[in-house]
């Protein structure tokens, strides 16, 4: 019998982050298996029958089948970033400073993620600054990296402990994290994070982590796009 092959995936992201499969249980078929338990009737046998039924499920909120499949992915990303995403309903462990020494990795952004206060959203970024204003910004950024190495193996080499000496990492030094969730859980973040107003970082580490997805989920992203990533949904009144 010939031997089934890992699946793999890298992807990298910004100077130094990166998004990689770690593992996954499960496939397209695992929820409707999960959702004909309790009538007996098998999966895998009618393609159509398995396609028209994921969809309804999806598309009328039957959606805790869909928490029998698992993923796992490990991250490297500024620690601004990690902030957002653990807000989300997955476990999460992240990369600790109190036990080993920092990344000494900082974030840089690329222009097309520097731009003004929106007029519009408070939270937002609206348009984007010119490459004299991007330069010098960088300069910043460089003597902030440069500061905060500096700073930390000085009080080191004075015996302060990690924990304390990690206090002088800004947010956009990188940390490492693993998640793990299941499908329900990643579609529902995803379909937060991919939104035209979520940070720009954000909506590419979330691109990153649906691609290794939709290679595990290909039939349960589909129904995920059509009827709520590029659906819309009304209230009684509209």
């Amino acid at each position: 019998m010939e031997k089934r092959l890992k699946y793999e995936k890298k992807i990298n992201l910004w100077d130094n982050g990166y998004v990689e499969y770690s593992d996954h249980m499960g496939n397209d078929n695992t929820p409707l298996i999960s959702a004909r338990m309790s009538t007996g009737n098998e999966t895998g046998v009618d393609v159509v029958k398995d396609d028209n039924l994921r969809d309804y499920l999806w598309r009328h909120g039957h959606v805790s089948v869909f928490e029998q499949a698992i993923v796992q992915v490990t991250t490297k990303v500024p620690i601004f970033l990690a902030r957002q995403l653990m807000r989300h309903k997955l476990n999460v462990n992240e990369f600790s400073m109190r036990y080993s020494e920092p990344l000494h990795e900082y974030y840089k952004p690329d222009p097309w993620n520097v731009g003004y206060d929106s007029k519009e959203n408070k939270q937002a970024t609206d348009g984007q600054v010119g490459m004299t204003m991007y330069a010098e910004l960088m300069e910043d950024y460089c003597e902030l990296e440069k500061n905060s190495k500096e700073i930390y193996e000085y009080w080191r080499g004075q015996g302060l402990s990690k924990e304390r000496v990690r206090d002088f990492q800004p947010v956009s030094a990188y940390t490492k994290l693993m998640f793990t969730g299941n499908l329900r859980d990643w579609l529902f973040m995803l379909s937060k994070r991919l939104s035209p107003d979520a940070q720009g970082e954000t909506r590419e580490w979330s691109a990153a982590v649906y691609e290794i997805i939709k290679d595990l989920f290909p039939k349960t992203c589909l129904v995920f796009e059509e009827n709520t990533l590029n659906g819309q949904h009304f209230s009684g009144k509209e």
